[in-house]
């Protein structure tokens, strides 16, 4: 039967690989890809099928109603499959508003449109509505996720996408609108925008690029491969039943770290170097807030019910992700220009130069027992208390520690303060500027103009 099918967000990762299965599969299926092309959104992940007689691109935002009921109407959509979302959460943390405009504004938009359009004529009618894991919070050591666990968000994106599908089922249950839910785990694979774990380390070690891990790296994740995932959302939205919610797991649980250096492994094998020796690249940084511990989707019912379950291992679809970013640098290269450049100097540049420091500082034999970051004037590291005093000696003839605060007020901060102490020091500049700059081989960057005279009057002993 012929079917009009509208797919938000179909330039982008996941998007991208619905679109071209459905294309390619049911040619007798109007395909229509709806994204707004931001940052994440690339058509070029979708030249292999532009010129299918059967796929049409349409640029529109779905927050614009008036927009998206003229879709409805030009094409005379009949279903929807809703992937459009922003899906990183550290930019949720920064910016929540826009998660909340797109996530659930966006998604009321889409809902309010197809109530409209369809007109409570809902035979052979479908809105799927594509969502995450994270929705239902994080889990100890044991357990699952299963379709029954309760909603337990923790971070702005997760709120969002959990807001948008009490929405989804608030339309089904208060208008009657048909509709599905999926849940999934964390996906992976080929045309993946680089601020994810996955693209992001593989061109980091590529590229000798430091590869930043939170906390210890001991948060847990259930990898999904993309293809699998497009392969379920299929199968969900040809046989799953009206009303339901399904779980889409991979089955593979891994920690950070251990995943991290299965990727280090596999990239230095496939790049000639001997296995390991990225390892060096791995720095630790301070954990993001509202970080869950450990995800893990029980995927059962869509096994037993509708006969889905994943077709590869996560070594062997590993092995297939670092192959593509390897063999496709050039996509690479044209998705991490422009703005995806500022935006992970924003977001990781700070924490590696603080980490480079706190390396250089204990080169010198002294222990740094703990760091912030991310306080809005820039971060501190506490030296042991014991060698805090030594530290001022050999730094700052032997000014006393408790009225020590470095860092000029223009620039990046470092404190050395004894461990618990207040923070409500004294400032010594002119020394603290110069002692930075000193420390400064790790490429701190400030913005007092100062600092470089300061340094020169220093050189000259005067």
């Amino acid at each position: 039967m012929k079917k009009y099918i509208l797919i938000t967000g179909g330039a982008g990762f996941i998007g991208s690989h619905l679109v071209r299965l459905l294309v390619n599969k049911y040619p007798d299926y109007d395909i229509f890809n709806m994204d707004v092309l931001t940052y994440a959104g690339n058509l070029e992940n979708l030249k292999d099928v532009e010129a299918k007689e059967n796929y049409t691109f349409i640029k529109c935002d779905i927050c614009d109603l008036d927009k998206v009921r003229n879709v409805f109407k030009e094409y005379q959509i009949d279903h929807v499959i809703h992937l459009a979302a922003e899906s990183h959460v550290d930019r949720s943390i920064k910016d929540p508003f826009s998660f909340a405009q797109t996530n659930v504004m966006g998604t009321l938009s889409l809902l309010q449109a197809a109530k409209e359009s369809w007109s409570n004529n809902y035979a052979d009618k479908l809105f799927y509505h594509v969502s995450t894991d994270e929705v239902y919070g994080s889990l100890g050591e044991e357990g699952f996720f299963t379709e029954e666990t309760a909603y337990d968000p923790h971070s702005p994106y997760s709120a969002s996408k959990a807001s948008s599908d009490h929405f989804v089922r608030a339309f089904h249950d208060t208008y009657g609108l048909p509709t599905v839910i999926s849940n999934c785990s964390n996906n992976y694979g080929s045309y993946q925008f680089p601020e994810k774990l996955i693209p992001l380390f593989i061109n980091n070690i590529v590229n000798n690029k430091p590869l930043p891990v939170y906390g210890k790296g001991e948060n847990v994740r259930d990898w999904l491969f993309v293809n699998d995932h497009a392969r379920a959302i299929d199968v969900i939205f040809h046989k799953g039943k009206l009303g339901e919610t399904y779980n889409i797991g991979g089955f593979n649980e891994w920690k950070n770290i251990d995943l991290i250096k299965v990727m280090i492994k596999t990239v230095d094998r496939l790049l000639g170097r001997e296995e390991g020796t990225s390892e060096k690249l791995i720095t630790y940084v301070k954990d993001r807030a509202g970080h869950d511990l450990r995800y893990a989707i029980d995927s059962t019912k869509l096994k037993e019910e509708l006969g889905w379950e994943p077709s590869l291992q996560f070594e062997e679809g590993i092995e297939k992700t670092v192959a593509w970013y390897l063999e496709n640098q050039e996509w690479l290269n044209n998705v991490t220009s422009g703005d995806y450049q500022a935006y992970y100097q924003k977001m990781y540049t700070k924490y590696t130069m603080y980490q480079e420091v706190k390396k250089e500082i204990e080169s010198f034999g002294f222990s740094v027992v703990s760091h912030d970051f991310e306080r809005p004037w820039g971060g501190f590291l506490v030296i042991d208390e014991i060698q805090a005093q030594e530290f001022s000696n050999k730094f700052f003839e032997g000014i006393d520690v408790n009225t020590l605060k470095i860092g000029g007020k223009l620039s990046p901060k470092i404190l050395i303060v004894k461990p618990n102490a207040r923070l409500s020091w004294q400032y010594h500049n002119r020394r603290a500027e110069i002692w930075q700059v000193y420390i400064g081989s790790a490429g701190i960057i400030r913005s007092d103009s100062d600092v470089e005279n300061e340094m020169k009057i220093y050189n000259k002993g005067e």
